[in-house]
This record gives C-alpha cells, structure tokens and sequence, in this order.
C-alpha cells in the first residue's frame, strides 16, 4: 500500500475550498438580478390588475347598472304606456264602427231628399204653366218658381256632395277601423316584442353586471396569486444566503482538517490513525451537508422556476378573463357590448314604430272628424234653404189669396211647396240627429286622441328614446375605449411575459451549484478513498462530529448531522442543541432556525 501523506489530502482540500469561494461569488451575482426585477414583476402587475379592474369596473358602474336602473324604469314605463295605448285603439276602433253604423243610415236619409228634390222640381214647372195661364199677373209667380228650382238644384247638389261624403266616410271609416284591427294586432304584438327586449336586454345587462364582479374578483385573486407567487420567490432567494452560510460552515470545518493534517505529517504512525479517523468522519459529513445543500438549493431555484412561471399564467389570466368580458365569444372582432346596442336598437325600433302606429290613428281619426263636420255643415245649408223655401211659399199663398178665385190653383201649388219645404227641414233634422250622434261619437274620438296625446307626452318617448340613446352613446364609447385597453393590456403582458422568460432563460446558477457540488462530493470521496487505504483508522462520528454543532445556522444542518451520527438520539441531540444555544454559547441568540 502507498504511503498517504497529509500534503496529497491538504490538495484535494484545497481544490473543494477553491471551488466553495467561486461557488459563493457566482451564485450570489444571479440571485442579485433576480431579485432586482421582482420589484419591477410586481409593479408591472399590479398596473395590469387594476387597469383591469377599472376597466371592468367602469363597464360594470357606468354602463351596467346604469342599464339595469333606466331599463327597470322604462320596462314599468312601457308596460303603463302600451297597455294604455293598446286600449285606446281598441275604444277607437268601437266608435268608428258606431259612426260607420250611423252614416249608412245617413245614406238612407239622403234618398229622401231626392223625392223631395223631384216633387219641388215638378211644383216649379206647375206653377210657371199656371202662371202663363194667368198672364201679366204672374209675375210673382214665376220668381217663386225660378227660386223654388233654383233652391231644389241646390238641395239635390248639397245633397249629393253629402251623399259623396258620407260615401268617402263610409270608405274611410271602414279602412280605419280595418287598419285599427291591424294595427291593435300590430301594437300587441310590437308591446310584446318591446316589453320582451327590454326584458331580454334587462336579464342581459344583469347577467353581465354579475360577470363584472365575478371578473373583479378574478382578477384580484389573480393578482393576489402573483403577489404570493411572488414572496415564495423572495423566500427562495433567501436560500442563497442559506446555502453561502451552509457552504462556509463546510469550508471552516475544511480549513480545519487541513491544519490538522499539516500537523500530522503521514498518517502511518500509529498516533495518527485518531486523527485519521477524525478526518474521515468530519470529511464524510461535509460530503452529506454539501449534497444536502445542493438539494436544498435546486429545490429553492426550481420554486423560482415554478413562481416565475405562475406570475406569468396569472397575468396572463387577467388578460384572459378582462377579454372574455369585453370581447364577443363568438365573433372575437366585436366586442360583446355589441349585443347590448343590438338589444337596445330593437327597442328604439319598437319605439319608432309604435309611434307611427299612434300617427296613423290620430291621421285617421282627424280625416274621419274632419268629414263629419262638412257633413253637418252641408246638412246646415239645406235646412237654411228649406227655411228660405217655406217663406217664399208662405208669401206665395198669401199673394195667390190677393189674387182671387183665379189663383185658387197657385195657392194649392204653393201651399204643395210648403209642404215640401217643411218635409225637408223634417228630412234635415233626422239627419242631423243621426249627425249629432255622430258628432257625439267624434267628439270621443277626439277626446281619445287627446287622450293618446297625452299619454305619448307623460310618456315622453322622446326621453325614453334620450335615455336609450345615451346608453348607446356610453357603449359605444365603451368600445373604443374597450378596444384600445385591451390592446395596452396584451402589450403590457407580452411584454412582462418577455421579462420574465428572459429571466427564466437566464436562470442557471442551480445547474452551476449542482455542477460544483457534485464536483465538491467527488473530490470529498476522493479524500475518503485515499483515507480508507490505511488500515485501522479510528472512526468515532459522536465524538468526532458533535463539535461541529455549535457551527450550525440552519436546522436542516443539525437533521444531516442527526442522520449522520447513529448514535446520537434525539435527546441527545436536543440537549447538545440547547448547550450550544446557551448564554454561554459563542453564537447567542443569533442562531436562525429554518
């Protein structure tokens, strides 16, 4: 066997010191940068989430609940108005149907006229022949029968413009009611749609007014999340500074075999093999806390990794769901308050329409009384000339009387004439009762109108429509401002998403620990063969180990040299802790467990 002598163990010693300093110094720089940009990781998101957050907060106050407030007072609104309005066609329709009833009863009315019309016509054309009979004396005559046909052509002529109106009534009236069957139809059925878009749009809006704050709270757990991501990554940067302290106590424990092989010269005396032995156990420790604080390590840097990584899944979930709110599902280049304008633009249609459905009424009713008072005007006029018939026939009876027996005959026609005349005014006044029903009837018809008027004024479609169209206005200034914020978020995560792979693609100090403490462990186990070549060293881990306790910083130590130390037990090695620990100790209470 060769001879091992304390110069060729103090070399190996060396090198494992060398590569603890360079070790130490490399690490330490890497861990400085990661720790640098942390601070900017964190500032970054929080700008991000509460972007986000406000975002989403803003659609959630100024648009949402916004919608929810106006539309729950509009759906009251609407249901009041339409169901008001949808009456009042259903009451115009009924008039008009009463007026229609009447007017044909005008129409048989006005064949009376045409009688009378005949039989004054046939008195005129008797008196002018009875007056010639009389010769120079008939003068007076032949003007009552001049009048008398002009007043019966002008009778037949009012009659026949009354006739023609209440024709043209009868037509209107019959396709106003017809269009106000269609159009109560048409006003049910638009109410439906109205109240049920308003209701559909109202859902919706609450709907996504929940989603904001589920999306509010997503985020800030997300962003809670990063900040937890965070501080692990600061805790595990911390195993820097423990793996330096670690590694020192290994090069002090070095340090001090290479003073005590110095002083042995070789290890084949006899009085060396204590040493011998000494070394080999102190050496095998350092080899197992070496190993130990590289795991420790890698693990440390791994959670790094794996934190470094969740930051950038969080963040990248604060884009997600921030776009899964403001961005249509199904069509990514529409944002989903698209479906809100369409919603609401429906309703506006519905408004518009429901209001031309009220115009066509208030036109139709307004031709309809409009009729009625010509027709009551000309029934007027023909009343007035059956007034003026009957005094020209009155003062004819009274000449024809002067005239003696020879107008006996002239006195019967114009006593014939009065007659005609007091059956007109008799035939104009049951016309004019039939047209003051009528009128009656128009009257309410009026008054509905009015009505309806009223109601589309307390209604105010206008600022209905106002209301509507600033919910419009804040959507689609929304938007805009949906869509340039979204564009800011992704860039903003893209760009801590580059950071952060930059720094993940940077991080290797765990592959250069792991490279140096494997190198560190061979060249310890290179020093334990060398020892185990000379025979009978003298091995006690207790005794040789259990000073090295007091060194210890970190409690992962104290478990390696627990495991280490078969004979220590676990009161044992408590009790040495706390002598270690003591007043008298030369750590105090600097000692840090971990």
């Amino acid at each position: 066997m060769s001879i091992l002598e304390s110069g060729n163990i103090n070399e190996k010693f060396i090198t494992v010191d060398n590569r603890i300093s360079l070790l130490t110094g490399t690490t330490e720089k890497e861990f400085l940068q990661i720790g640098a940009k942390l601070q900017s990781f964190l500032s970054e998101s929080r700008k991000i989430t509460e972007t986000a957050s406000h975002t989403v907060n803003s659609m959630s106050e100024d648009i949402l609940n916004k919608g929810i407030n106006e539309l729950n007072l509009l759906l009251k609104e609407f249901s009041e108005y339409l169901s008001t309005s949808a009456k009042t066609i259903k009451s115009d329709e009924i008039e008009l149907l009463r007026i229609l009833t009447s007017i044909h009863s005008v129409a048989d009315e006005l064949s009376g006229f045409k009688r009378i019309v005949k039989h004054l016509r046939m008195l005129g054309i008797s008196t002018k022949i009875e007056s010639s009979r009389l010769g120079n004396d008939d003068k007076g005559f032949n003007a009552l029968a001049d009048t008398v046909d002009r007043l019966s052509m002008m009778i037949s002529e009012k009659a026949g413009i009354i006739f023609n109106k209440a024709e043209s009534l009868i037509k209107v009236i019959s396709k106003t009611a017809s269009d106000l069957n269609k159009l109560e139809k048409v006003q049910l059925i638009q109410s439906d749609l109205i109240i049920e878009n308003t209701s559909v749009t109202l859902e919706a809006f609450n709907l996504k007014y929940n989603e904001c704050s589920d999306k509010v709270n997503d985020v800030v757990l997300s962003f809670s999340r990063i900040t937890k991501n965070i501080s692990e990554i600061v805790t595990s940067i911390q195993f820097h500074d423990i793996t330096r302290q670690q590694m020192e106590h290994v090069s002090e424990a070095v340090l001090e075999m290479m003073d005590r092989c110095k002083s042995c010269g070789d290890f084949e005396s006899e009085e060396n093999k204590a040493e011998l032995g000494f070394i080999y156990d102190v050496c095998e420790l350092q080899a197992a806390q070496v190993k130990n604080s590289n795991s420790e390590f890698n693990r440390a840097v791994i959670d790094i990794i794996s934190n470094l990584r969740s930051v950038e899944e969080h963040v990248g979930e604060v884009l997600k769901k921030t776009s899964e709110l403001i961005l249509n599902s199904n069509n990514n280049d529409a944002t989903s308050l698209h479906g809100f304008e369409s919603e609401l633009n429906i309703i506006l249609g519905g408004l518009a329409k429901n209001e031309e459905i009220a115009d066509e009424l208030t036109a139709s009713i307004k031709s309809v009384i409009s009729i009625v008072d010509d027709l009551t005007k000309y029934i007027q006029q023909i009343e007035d000339i059956g007034t003026e018939i009957e005094i020209i026939a009155l003062n004819a009876r009274v000449k024809a009387a002067h005239t003696g027996s020879n107008g006996s005959a002239l006195g019967v026609l114009s006593e014939a004439i009065q007659k005609l005349s007091i059956e007109a005014k008799s035939q104009t006044a049951n016309t004019s009762r039939i047209l003051i029903e009528i009128s009656q009837i128009s009257e309410n018809l009026r008054k509905s109108e009015e009505q309806l008027f009223e109601n589309n004024k307390n209604h105010n479609l206008s600022n209905t429509r106002n209301k509507i169209g600033g919910l419009l206005s804040s959507i689609s200034s929304m938007e805009v401002n949906a869509a340039n914020l979204l564009e800011s978020l992704k860039n903003k995560v893209d760009h801590l998403k580059n950071e952060i792979n930059a720094s993940l693609n940077e991080i290797t100090v765990h592959n250069v620990v792991q490279n140096s403490s494997h190198e560190i462990i061979v060249t310890f186990q290179q020093i334990l063969d060398d020892i185990k070549q000379v025979p009978d060293i003298l091995n006690n881990k207790y005794h040789n180990t259990k000073d090295l306790l007091k060194r210890y910083t970190m409690q992962s130590e104290r478990n390696v040299h627990l495991n280490f130390s078969d004979e220590f037990d676990r009161t044992d090695f408590q009790n040495e802790i706390s002598a270690d620990n003591s007043d008298d100790s030369e750590f105090g209470d600097n000692v840090e467990l971990f």
